[in-house]
């Protein structure tokens, strides 16, 4: 069954506006807090971050639209089954989104921030595949296997 997952640019900005206010909160010698004058930049590089997630996962889908930079909704085409949680593949794609965006961000600014979430950002995209996967591997019908004496 093909599943449309879209994700929110303004929602994901939103949390990475409210990720990096926690972090400075916590540790404000590093580094710079993010904050609603960059929201436009962030925009362009989550739009970015999709697309990169669509390129990852394209062997598993029908169609992908990172969408342009004014365009608030990116969208992925799966196919699942019946019985995949697509909310839960959903909150990994926004997440994995979010990481991969903050790992751009803070390239410059803080290298050792900005390997810490790309490595959650590939660990979130192993997720997404494995959750794929193991949801059309239990959906397909049992195999008759020969049983030899």
């Amino acid at each position: 069954m093909k599943t449309v997952i879209a994700l929110s640019v303004s929602d994901i900005t939103t949390r990475l506006l409210a990720l990096s206010a926690l972090r400075h909160t916590l540790n404000s010698s590093r580094p710079p807090l993010l904050h609603a004058d960059h929201r436009a930049a962030l925009e362009l590089v989550i739009h970015s971050s999709f697309a990169e997630i669509c390129l990852r996962l394209s062997s598993l889908a029908s169609d992908c639209a990172p969408g342009a930079a004014d365009d608030d909704i990116m969208s992925i085409t799966l196919d699942l089954p019946e019985t995949a949680a697509a909310p839960l593949l959903r909150g990994i794609l926004e997440n994995a989104t979010a990481m991969a965006t903050l790992a751009e961000a803070y390239r410059g600014a803080d290298t050792s921030l900005s390997a810490s979430y790309a490595s959650e950002f590939t660990s979130l995209i192993s997720l997404a595949r494995r959750a794929i996967t193991d949801a059309t591997f239990a959906a397909a019908p049992p195999r008759i296997r020969p049983h030899f004496l």
